[in-house]
């Protein structure tokens, strides 16, 4: 089994500070990567977000918690 790097991003009401980490995670993501997010207060615009953004194939690992 391949070892994982897992990088953990606990968010609380802050959609655009979580897209501007995402964004500068974005290229250097490999395979053996995932991220976890655990979004402690969530309104539909973060729900939207996690939906949209798994579907880019950089955050395919990516996982949300809410």
């Amino acid at each position: 089994m391949k070892k994982k790097l897992s990088i953990v991003i606990p968010t609380y009401d802050r959609l655009p500070y979580l897209k501007k980490t995402l964004n500068d995670l974005k290229y250097q993501l490999n395979s053996s990567i995932e991220i976890i997010v655990s979004v402690n207060k969530s309104d539909a615009n973060v729900v939207k977000f996690s939906k949209q953004i798994r579907k880019d194939k950089y955050f395919k690992n990516t996982k949300f918690f809410f």
